[in-house]
């Protein structure tokens, strides 16, 4: 077959409107590689497809797969030629035809977008429903175990300890594949060139077929054949008891395709995979290029890694000290077990082995940790075994099998990243010449910039991303010695993608996104922390917008009326929030603070006195939990027990109803709420233990009836009045949305079933409704992220569609709306802004508290030096996200920048809006007006700085809009000098000096009656009526009018009225 020409032709060809996935493809190669072997079989001379094109035998080998997809019992060993160990032939073939097909239109030279003719089958794409595959160890205890496991018509673990392999012993069935080995570590003797190098093998004798599971978890029955000569399996291994190789994935389907079609192994492939050479690889020069710039910019003295005292004092000294240090634990605990070394071993990978480590950030470190507290000595002795192991690649593989559930059960959301970092950053200490440490967003970064793809797919760390990523670091490496920079081993290449792949280059072509790119080591844009300040009228408010916009889609309109419609919708979405702080501000309003509640807003009684103090977010914390959610994309159990993402499932939110429906009083019955979520349903407490199942109570008097007539002591209305509105009124296809007390939420779910009664709950919330949960929140988000009004303690109700921010709700459990409008920036996490309007208003130490050290940007969550905090009142660590950025803005005539708070000049950028008459839309309103608005805002500016300072000088923006000279008029008389009259304390002799005596006016006033003898004094005030040349009186171009009253008005100039 013409693999890589056929799958080329295939990455071409769209269905239904989209490329082909990956897996589609594989599919379609596979299939017509089973249909090449079996050829013989099925009764073709040929050896190839290719051959059977050339003959004209097309047709008639697609009617021989017909014939046998018709009746595949009449010729069992024929189908068994195509389609061996099939489940369901006739489904397999069908989709083996469609797959051929497709390949001698290739052969044919069709265009691969084709079409589909009447009564074609473009094939499925799932999986073929073959049986699983077990690799099951030869051993019982330590002795060879083969003849008994023959003979008994078994195979069987010696005990049951409740492990994983127990687990998986109780998960194999009937017709299940089992392939007996042995494990063969440290080969030297190989059949292919090796250069002295060294791999693990797995020898296979027997293969079965499960008969019947025993359920002790111990052992299954099997029917074995045994092999007539052993069969050598090299490179990808694993030693445990049992392994199930992934199928979706190359090597594994490569190993089972050898194990079940006798497809001999391809050592050549792998020997590429594993001992890559660095010709192999394609590096792009410019940009390999680009990042040593990058690189020797940050190090202006380096030559070699081992000579440069900036690369030792940063990333070189500490890894290298790790490194000694591992080799001495290696040595101490040669006669130790492997938890005994594994433990040693991930202390030091997190810090607590005595010396400095970054290799492991504290996200990843506390998850290890929590696996470890939650399975004893389990992630300690794979990682003993993982550094002992003779083949690198295999024994992280091996590692990732076996912890990879433990990671996923401890984590928020799916671990990629961790599955990655922890074995080979812990791998690479023990053989810093052999593996390469991952950290998957700079890793991910290089092999774009290099590769022009990903490094890593959506999955957990599979032993050939991780091929590919130490033939990565080997091909960077051999372009450093052609420099002169002597890499002593891997940790060189890693320290320098650290340190220029953070980010990648810019490139052509549309922006791609990992397939990962939930986890949260994702690359993002770097934390901003700006303030723009200024005189008033600078354009801060037009500034703030598209800076918020920009950080927000990586873009912004150049018009201003698309700016402002851009801007306000990301605003009703809140993922730009604006705040305004002024001198009674404070850290309560601002992060959090006690709140008087009177009620949960849960199930509770319709009557109670009283209040208690309740931790309420403020704007701060709020938007914080907003950009935390969206680097999570949440994972959840539905009702059917099936995992779902919000983003998978798209949700419609037009012509929808809402409902509140609290789910356990907070505090008290937290069961409730867990139990509903886990399991996927809503619960009603109202109601009893009587099942309200029966047809006869679809309104709600015949509720009240029975119910009064059951308990006649119990009158609480809710018990009918909650009960009708569960049971009657909402619809499957509903959303409910779950509070947090009366100010916040914590879920959102799709309504799926009709009511359903639990009688094992005996009364306790046992009235209950199917649900998909949309979204399930670690911490509550504020209820006005999404409604508009304040939750009531009643349980259940429906809330009106107009109360529903549709916007928000669509950005946060990703619905078309948001598919319709998304960017190409949309791949990546969402970007969130705060906007803090005179920032210099409040008190920055009373307002920030101790979060000021959290938004400094390597602080953020998530990044380098991430840092979280226990909040005094909620008591809840708390961190701030590197997706929020802030913006302040700061009117400097209030305050100048001189003044602001030290540690927040110290974690602010500052960016001066000066006056700037160049400005487009201000020579514009110059033109329209035909005022020579350039000379007098100069002129204004020039004098207000020598009086003043430079603070308080008049901004352009005040004119822009103007189109006559009355424009001009208004703004100086509503906007300009009463400006001015603040600044001056009402000295209006400097007033009449900034604008000239064409807009001011002086008056004598004689002494009032009594005073006599004394001297006049001067009177100020805004003239009436502005003379025509009054600006070139400003400009000093004509001589200020005389004070004296005049009866009309004069020409060209304006009234006041």
């Amino acid at each position: 077959m013409r693999d890589a020409e056929y799958r080329e032709w295939l990455g071409k060809r769209r269905w239904k409107g989209a490329p082909l996935e990956k897996k589609a493809k594989d599919n379609r190669v596979r299939r017509c590689g089973r249909a090449e072997r079996g050829l013989k079989g099925i009764g073709f001379a040929q050896t190839t497809l290719e051959a059977v094109h050339a003959d004209g035998q097309w047709d008639a080998l697609l009617t021989r797969l017909a014939e046998l997809r018709k009746a595949p019992d009449a010729d069992p060993s024929a189908v068994l030629s195509v389609v061996p160990q099939a489940n369901e032939p006739a489904r397999q073939l069908t989709n083996m035809i469609a797959a051929v097909r497709q390949y001698g239109y290739f052969l044919d030279g069709r265009d691969p977008n084709y079409g589909t003719g009447a009564g074609e089958q473009e094939g499925t794409d799932e999986g073929e429903d073959e049986p699983p595959l077990y690799i099951v160890s030869n051993l019982y205890g330590i002795e060879d175990g083969l003849a008994g496991f023959i003979e008994r018509k078994e195979w069987t673990l010696p005990d049951d300890r409740g492990s994983d392999l127990n687990k998986m012993v109780r998960a194999m069935q009937p017709g299940d594949i089992v392939a007996l080995r042995d494990y063969l570590p440290n080969q030297r003797d190989l059949p292919f060139p090796s250069q002295g190098k060294r791999v693990s093998a797995m020898r296979f004798r027997a293969i079965g077929k499960v008969t019947h599971q025993r359920g002790d978890g111990i052992g299954v029955d099997v029917d074995w054949q045994v092999l007539p000569e052993p069969r050598m399996w090299y490179f990808y291994t694993y030693p445990r008891a049992i392994w199930r190789p992934p199928v979706d994935r190359e090597f594994g389907l490569r190993l089972r395709e050898f194990l079940l079609e006798g497809v001999a192994q391809d050592y050549d492939w792998f020997i590429q995979k594993w001992w890559p050479k660095a010709g192999d690889l394609k590096l792009d020069t410019a940009a390999l290029a680009e990042l040593r710039r990058m690189f020797l910019e940050k190090h202006p003295d380096f030559q070699t890694f081992a000579t440069s005292a900036s690369f030792e004092v940063g990333e070189g000294g500490y890894k290298s000290a790790l490194v000694e240090r591992t080799r001495s634990l290696m040595q101490d605990h040669a006669g130790a077990d492997d938890a005994a070394l594994g433990a040693a071993l991930i202390d030091l990978a997190s810090g607590k082995g005595g010396l400095l480590s970054n290799l492991l950030d504290w996200r990843t470190a506390k998850l290890a940790a929590e696996v470890r507290r939650d399975n004893p000595g389990v992630m300690e002795r794979a990682t003993g075994a993982m550094a002992r192991s003779d083949d690198g690649i295999a024994g992280v593989a091996a590692w990732v099998e076996e912890i990879w559930p433990m990671l996923e059960a401890a984590a928020a959301q799916k671990p990629y990243a961790e599955s990655r970092t922890i074995p080979t950053m812990i791998r690479a200490l023990v053989d810093p010449a052999g593996m390469f440490g991952i950290r998957s967003t700079p890793t991910d970064n290089a092999a774009k910039m290099l590769l022009g793809r990903w490094a890593f797919a959506g999955q957990p760390l599979s032993a050939e991303d991780l091929a590919g990523a130490v033939a990565l670091a080997e091909g960077i490496m051999a372009e450093m010695r052609a420099w002169g920079w002597e890499p002593r081993d891997y940790w060189d290449v890693q320290s320098f993608l650290w340190e220029t792949c953070q980010k990648r280059l810019p490139m052509t072509g549309e922006p791609e996104v990992p397939s990962d790119a939930t986890e949260q080591e994702r690359a993002m844009p770097e934390p901003t922390n700006l303030i723009l300040y200024g005189p008033p009228g600078t354009g801060k408010t037009f500034t703030t917008a598209r800076e918020a916009v920009l950080l927000c889609d990586g873009d912004a309109p150049e018009d201003r009326a698309e700016l402002m419609a851009r801007y306000n919708k990301l605003r009703a979405e809140k993922r730009i929030e604006f705040v305004t702080f002024h001198q009674n501000f404070s850290y309560e309003d601002f992060v959090e603070g006690l709140r008087p509640k009177t009620d949960s807003g849960d199930e509770a009684s319709d009557g109670g006195a009283g209040f208690r103090l309740e931790a309420e977010s403020g704007i701060f914390r709020g938007i914080c939990a907003l950009s935390e959610q969206a680097t999570k994309r949440e994972t959840v159990k539905a009702g059917s027990g099936n995992a779902i993402t919000a983003a998978a499932a798209p949700i419609d939110l037009e012509r929808r109803n809402f409902w509140k429906m609290g789910l356990g009083e907070i505090g008290q019955e937290d069961d409730v709420y867990e139990d509903a979520i886990a399991n996927g349903y809503i619960a009603l407490g109202w109601g009893g233990d009587l099942d309200w199942s029966d047809p006869a109570f679809t309104d709600k008097d015949a509720i009240k009836a029975r119910w009064l007539d059951e308990r006649p002591a119990e009158t609480q209305p809710s018990n009918w009045t909650q009960l009708h509105p569960f049971r009657n009124l909402m619809a499957v296809g509903d959303i409910v949305i779950i509070p947090y007390g009366n100010s916040a939420f914590r879920a959102i779910g799709l309504v799926t079933g009709d009511y359903y009664f639990v009688r094992e709950a005996h009364g306790y919330y046992a009235h209950r409704r199917s649900v998909r949960w949309l979204l399930v929140l670690d911490e509550p988000l504020p209820r006005d992220t999404i409604v508009e009004v304040n939750f009531t303690m009643r349980t259940l109700y429906a809330i009106g569609s107009r109360l529903i921010n549709k916007a928000a709700l669509s950005r946060l459990i990703g619905s078309p709306e948001v598919a319709a409008t998304a960017t190409p920036e949309d791949g990546g996490t969402d970007q969130f802004v705060l906007i803090i309007d005179e920032i210099n208003r409040a008190n920055i130490s009373k307002v920030f508290g101790e979060l000021i050290t959290l938004i400094e940007p390597d602080k953020r969550l998530g990044m380098a030096n991430a840092l979280t905090v226990r909040l005094p009142y909620s008591k809840r660590e708390f961190g701030v996200p590197a997706n929020l950025h802030i913006i302040g803005t700061m009117n400097t005539a209030d305050r100048s920048i001189a003044l602001l708070d030290t540690a927040l000049r110290r974690r602010f950028r500052f960016k001066e809006l000066a006056p700037d008459t160049s400005v487009p839309a201000f020579l514009a309103a110059q033109s329209d007006t035909k005022v020579p608005l350039v000379q007098v805002l100069n002129a204004i500016n020039q004098r207000i700085e020598y009086l003043i300072d430079r603070d308080h000088r008049i901004g352009h923006a005040f004119f822009i809009g103007c189109r006559t000279r009355t424009d001009v008029d208004v703004v100086m008389r509503d906007k300009v000098i009463p400006l001015l009259q603040e600044y001056f304390f009402e000295d209006w002799s400097r007033i009449a000096a900034v604008v000239g005596r064409g807009f001011i006016e002086e008056t004598t006033l004689p002494p009032p009656p009594g005073f006599e003898g004394h001297d006049t004094k001067p009177s100020w005030s805004v003239r009436e009526t502005f003379p025509a040349n009054a600006f070139d009186v400003l400009l000093g171009k004509a001589p200020a009018p005389t004070d004296e009253p005049d009866s009309d008005t004069e020409e060209g100039g304006t009234e006041a009225g």
